[in-house]
């Protein structure tokens, strides 16, 4: 029986991704969240969650630290810590995320990989500039992944470095960008006409973002706003003032919404085609975290903007770093979010350029099954 141990959401559903071409049994420990992914999979939930405020950002800024701190994070370290001690009867463990899960593997003493998500080569000292020459790592995470049978970094640039700094590594790609094969995009946006991909997130600050988004979209009359809504997400709750339902050109089989503003922009909130929604649009406006890099490696020029909830200003100016110049930012203003489109819609020279910068931080699909194929030499 194999181990998956992941900690976010995104990371729940690489994991799953990497379960899914394996083909193999699996327990999953989600340590972050409620494991949705696994939960959709069928796999077995092991282990203690932890239920935080920051949803896994407490590291990001001293308030958010703060509020994990005096919602008991001390103590949900240490349960998992316990939990890890006492692992048995795993003939692999695969951590997916930060070193966070490869640390309790190692505690448990299994044979792990590790899939490498949170940490890049490609992060910059700023924005706006090239690269270092580091790994992305720190020496505590070269030193955590040097136990490791085998580690499976996010891009070639961050594998070639590491293999350098003597972690055994296997380049095969970003597992984030599987499974985004489109079914019909053209019934979302007809071929020829501008699209916006809208990416709210799949938090709890999802409904707030999107309301935001479409304030912005309505400000667009010309551009087909596509709003790709995660499960949950309550399209009525997602509605601001100004937009009323209306008819979309062609059937969409899965729950949507489509609407028509005053000032004449048209959107569609639907749900179960976030693949069609990047290969319909021209360009992609998100608060998220995950869909914001699968938007960016699928060639969208990217406007991210801050979330109303963890994924706020300092999470996108640490994105930002690893973006460059595939992506810009706007602040959470309506106003700015629908320049900062029209600019881009307006200048194909620098949507290609920001195209190419995405495509080569995030690398091409198939990720996935090269790491199972790894893992399956691992057990034999």
């Amino acid at each position: 029986m194999i181990l998956f141990l992941s900690n976010g959401h995104g990371e729940d559903e690489i994991g799953g991704r990497i379960h899914d071409a394996l083909g193999l049994p699996a327990t999953a420990w989600a340590m972050v969240g409620h494991g949705g992914a696994w939960a959709r999979r069928g796999v077995p939930l092991i282990g203690p969650a932890q239920h935080l405020p920051s949803e896994g950002f407490g590291m990001l800024s001293l308030p958010q630290f703060w509020r994990d701190l005096r919602a008991g994070w001390i103590g949900a370290c240490l349960r998992q810590a316990a939990f890890a001690r006492r692992l048995a009867g795993f003939r692999l463990a695969v951590a997916v995320g930060d070193v966070v899960p490869l640390a309790a593997a190692l505690m448990a003493r299994l044979p792990v990989a590790f899939v490498s998500t949170a940490k890049s080569a490609w992060y910059a000292p700023r924005p706006d500039a090239e690269p270092g020459p580091g790994t992305g790592h720190d020496a505590l995470d070269h030193r955590l992944m040097r136990r490791a049978r085998a580690v499976f970094p996010r891009d070639g640039l961050t594998a070639a470095r590491l293999a350098v700094a003597g972690v055994p590594c296997d380049d095969c790609g970003n597992p984030m960008m599987d499974g985004l094969d489109p079914q019909d995009p053209a019934a979302l946006c007809p071929p020829g006409e501008a699209a916006a991909a809208l990416l709210p997130g799949s938090r709890a600050d999802a409904a707030a973002n999107a309301r935001l988004l479409l304030d912005a979209a309505a400000r667009l009359p010309g551009v087909r706003a596509l709003v790709a809504a995660a499960p949950g997400l309550e399209a009525a709750q997602a509605v601001p003032a100004g937009w009323t339902p209306d008819r979309w050109d062609a059937p969409v089989a899965e729950p949507h919404l489509a609407l028509r503003h005053a000032g004449g922009a048209r959107a569609l909130i639907v749900t179960g085609r976030f693949a069609d929604c990047l290969h319909a649009a021209t360009v992609a406006v998100g608060m998220a975290g995950t869909a914001n890099e699968q938007a960016a490696g699928l060639g969208l020029p990217l406007v991210a903007v801050p979330g109303t909830g963890n994924q706020g200003a300092a999470f996108v100016a640490m994105k930002a770093r690893y973006f460059g110049p595939a992506a810009v930012t706007a602040g959470r203003d309506p106003a700015a979010i629908a320049a900062a489109v029209r600019r881009l819609l307006s200048d194909p020279a620098a949507r290609a350029a920001m195209a190419a910068a995405g495509r080569a931080r995030m690398g091409p699909p198939g990720a996935a099954a090269c790491i199972a194929a790894r893992i399956r030499g691992l057990l034999a």
